[in-house]
């Protein structure tokens, strides 16, 4: 749908002719006359008061928003800064290719591997141990960074719906392991974002310029030489920024845009303190912060066909809803246990406490599996019940897919082909 072609050498993914690496072209099955998603029925509510107001709503957020951005970018209106992004987009898939003349195996694993270390996945492994065995309070305000930066992302793509590089060389691989299989669009990109926010955000919490987190923070100074962790940081940013345009998954203004976003999520640092001190203060905080998720859900734009975009960011809002109720009960209860919370558990089944190390691995462990197992029950979970949010009605890409094989089949039979191409078509 946003352009580019995987490892089997094809550049085009949508209908119509492609191009194989020789240069020769493969005519391939004529495009599926799909209706329009105005034409799809629904339930009968969908011109209520209460449907056409959320609709107003969304879209009058979602044009505030981007033209706030447009004329920061020197542009009058989302639709001309969206125009003089594509022209730049078009020219950047020229850096792309460019970039792509010097791929070798050993840069195609080791570039898949650097643009893993800012997906869900490489998180879900990776703040858990800071949570539980490093430094609880880093992990906890490095969740709100990673997520909140995520759902600005994603809000972003949706409401400029810029294309990914096309006729270019995309890896197979790194569209399998993208959490939306790149399948959302490409501005900014989320992972330039997050390599300048979690790298920022790590050096600003470990030096503590200010001095924010000196009554808090277990070790105050960081001992590491500054020079060399700026070196590191560099280097990390460098690389997943660079494996984006590798990969063919982003162009340069993609990029920009990233970094954009990543520097202004660095400003967490300045924050975080005073967030900790409501979240801590704040009287009936999980009824809010459920009000608040459902308002933030259903201002999120609906693009069609749909995107990932709006269930990555459901994703986003439940943790960043769970960091918050988490932390304050953490405030309430389990921080005023005097001692290792595990010790407080030998002492109830009557055994020797867990040496330091073990119960730390043991520790995370047992909560991976705890937290990979509940994952993937709520995300199956998740993906059913939030079809009312993602369109007040109903999924329409659901009844999109039927209303498409019945206006088909008036005609005649529906080949295995362009049932694939109709799938192509809502993803």
């Amino acid at each position: 749908m946003q352009g580019g072609h995987p490892d089997d050498g094809c550049l085009d993914l949508l209908p119509g002719q492609r191009i194989g690496r020789d240069g020769i072209r493969a005519e391939v099955e004529s495009e599926l006359s799909i209706p329009s998603f105005e034409l799809v029925p629904v339930q009968d509510w969908k011109g209520s008061r209460l449907d056409k107001g959320i609709q107003l709503l969304r879209r009058s957020t979602a044009a505030l928003v981007g033209n706030i951005i447009a004329l920061s970018c020197g542009c009058g209106t989302v639709e001309s800064f969206r125009a003089a992004t594509i022209s730049r987009v078009e020219s950047g898939c020229e850096t792309v290719r460019w970039v792509q003349l010097h791929r070798t195996k050993f840069l195609d694993t080791f570039l898949s591997g650097a643009s893993f270390c800012a997906e869900e996945e490489f998180y879900l492994l990776v703040l858990p141990l800071m949570y539980w065995n490093v430094d609880w309070q880093y992990g906890y305000h490095m969740l709100f960074v990673v997520c909140i930066g995520l759902f600005f992302g994603n809000f972003l793509k949706d409401v400029f719906q810029l294309p990914r590089p096309t006729g270019v060389w995309r890896s197979s691989a790194a569209a399998a392991a993208d959490s939306t299989a790149c399948m959302d669009f490409g501005f900014p990109s989320t992972h330039t974002m997050n390599s300048i926010s979690n790298a920022g955000f790590t050096l600003l919490y470990a030096y503590d310029p200010l001095g924010l987190f000196l009554e808090t923070k277990s070790e105050p100074s960081c001992s590491f030489p500054l020079w060399a962790a700026l070196v590191l940081a560099g280097c990390w940013i460098g690389i997943i920024s660079v494996s984006r345009l590798y990969l063919g998954v982003h162009s340069p203004p993609d990029l920009r845009g990233g970094a954009v976003l990543g520097v202004l999520m660095c400003a967490w640092y300045l924050i975080a303190p005073g967030v900790t001190a409501w979240i801590n203060n704040t009287p009936h905080l999980g009824l809010k912060m459920y009000a608040a998720s459902w308002g933030l859900l259903l201002l999120c734009p609906q693009v069609r066909p749909a995107t990932p975009t709006f269930l990555q960011n459901a994703v986003c809002i439940g943790l960043i809803v769970g960091n918050v109720i988490g932390s304050s009960y953490y405030a309430q209860t389990i921080q005023a246990y005097p001692g290792a919370l595990h010790g407080v558990w030998a002492d109830l089944l009557g055994i020797a406490p867990i040496p330091g190390v073990a119960a730390g691995a043991l520790r995370y462990l047992l909560g991976l599996v705890v937290v990979v197992g509940l994952r993937a029950l709520l995300k199956a979970f998740s993906t059913l019940s939030l079809i009312h949010i993602s369109e007040p009605t109903r999924l329409l890409s659901i009844s999109y897919a039927v209303f498409c094989l019945k206006k088909k089949k008036k005609t005649n039979n529906i080949t295995k082909q362009e049932l694939r191409s109709i799938i192509k078509h809502i993803n």
